[in-house]
């Protein structure tokens, strides 16, 4: 396991990073930071009607950002998670209103990297994590590539090795 308390220390104080995820890297903010998740909007350069995955510990946690979870959800989630698949759900109220970019409904994920795990459980909170790159550019799959796109993210980069998908979930809507 790794230390990574400086890196809860930035999300607990409003910061974002970068994590990594088997998918793609992801710029990194606690749902419970309104001011950390507008960073996210503006690194990315990313429209704030365009809503965020949230990245959770457990299919326990469904229940706790979603107002329904079909059963055909923990069905799929048995086969699936962790793993690269997002279930877009109807989003409880007290979900910030950033994270869904007007919409009524919310994207969770539990990723299968084991940093982005950790950090998850460390936290206590899910993390918001959409793609690290600028809005519509390339997906980065190295934390190398990340810190060339993003420069001013350098020091705030968990290097977890090169990401096993390539490429963003699979999403699944229910509603």
């Amino acid at each position: 396991m790794l230390d990574l308390s400086r890196y809860i220390q930035w999300l607990k104080n409003d910061g974002v990073l970068v994590m990594p995820t088997e998918t793609v890297y992801g710029l990194a903010a606690s749902i419970e930071s309104e001011p950390a998740i507008l960073k996210i909007f503006e690194i990315k350069q990313r429209p704030l009607s365009n809503p965020l995955i949230v990245h959770i510990e457990s299919v326990n946690d469904f229940s706790k950002y979603a107002q329904t979870v079909p059963d055909e959800v923990y069905q799929l989630a048995t086969v699936f998670c962790p793993g690269p698949i997002s279930f877009v759900l109807p989003a409880v109220p007290a979900l910030s209103p950033l994270l869904l970019g007007g919409q009524t409904t919310v994207a969770l994920r539990i990723p299968q990297h084991p940093i982005a795990l950790q950090l998850i459980r460390e936290l206590g909170t899910p993390i918001a994590a959409p793609s690290a790159n600028r809005y519509k550019g390339l997906s980065a799959t190295t934390a190398n590539a990340v810190a060339l796109a993003m420069p001013e993210l350098k020091d705030r980069i968990i290097d977890g090795g090169r990401c096993a998908a390539g490429v963003e979930s699979t999403i699944v809507g229910f509603e």
